[in-house]
């Protein structure tokens, strides 16, 4: 089911200086990390997984510009309760699991997971559902931000990972895995479709 039910404006004080605090206080390399890593255009759609980290959207929102859409899903409504202060009309929140996307096939070019793989439960469906819901070319991204074990958080397992995603039909898969980032990201090669039972 989609959800938009917080409509704010976006230019009020409130949100422009709340957005200017969190691009403030982002560590600069976070916006490379995920940015030179995606061909995001202005007005594409983006599917951002998990809504654990808003303080992604005001970067998502200068890359997709005014006629783009960012969409979140996250199965728990008090997590996307906590980031209807960046929302206006401009981002769709989903109240959905990762597994069972509301979209239509081939919706949108982008798929991004940051600190939040972990936490889906049905990965194998919810890769396929990643599958499905990319258009021919588009991109899963996968991040796990700060040190992993045992001085920090679990990261995915690399090889698990790897084989989810080619069993899933996705291609051009890219691994960086060091101290302070683990980074996978996938392709959805044009012409090849998995069939999937198909949301409105």
């Amino acid at each position: 089911m989609i959800r938009n039910p917080y409509r704010h404006l976006y230019f009020s004080s409130p949100a422009a200086n709340m957005d200017d605090s969190l691009l403030s206080s982002i560590e600069p390399e976070l916006d490379g990390y995920l940015f030179d890593r995606l061909d995001l255009s202005s007005g594409d759609r983006m599917l951002l997984v998990g809504a654990g980290t808003p303080d992604l959207i005001p970067l998502i929102r200068i890359r997709l510009g005014i006629t783009g859409r960012l969409l979140v899903t996250d199965p728990d409504p008090e997590a996307l309760w906590g980031i209807t202060g960046y929302d206006a009309d401009w981002a769709i929140l989903l109240e959905a699991k990762a597994s069972a996307l509301p979209l239509r096939n081939s919706y949108l070019p982008t798929i991004v997971c940051w600190d939040s793989f972990l936490a889906i439960d049905d990965k194998k469906t919810a890769v396929k559902e990643f599958f499905r819901v990319l258009r021919p070319g588009g991109r899963v991204l996968i991040a796990q931000n700060g040190p992993g074990k045992p001085h920090g958080k679990p990261r995915p397992c690399s090889c698990g990972l790897r084989n989810l995603f080619i069993e899933a039909g996705f291609s051009k898969i890219d691994l960086e895995n060091n101290e302070e980032m683990f980074l996978f990201s996938a392709e959805k090669v044009p012409g090849f479709f998995v069939a999937s039972p198909a949301s409105a």
